[in-house]
């Protein structure tokens, strides 16, 4: 019963899918992370970089 069990391969692709798709999602979720933050950094701070822009200037 055992080596039937070890021998048997039903489900093996669903599997294999099922960590390539895991995979996907783990490098999609760690690329949305870095693209906010550097959207955050590009917008955030906008405010004060003009000030000191306009008080040079001056």
């Amino acid at each position: 019963m055992i080596r039937r069990f070890i021998k048997d391969e039903r489900g093996t692709a669903m599997v294999e899918y099922a960590m390539i798709l895991a995979c996907i999602m783990l490098v999609m979720l760690i690329g949305f992370s870095r693209t906010t933050d550097a959207l955050a950094y590009l917008w955030g701070n906008n405010n004060s970089r003009l000030i000191q822009v306009l008080s040079t200037d001056q």
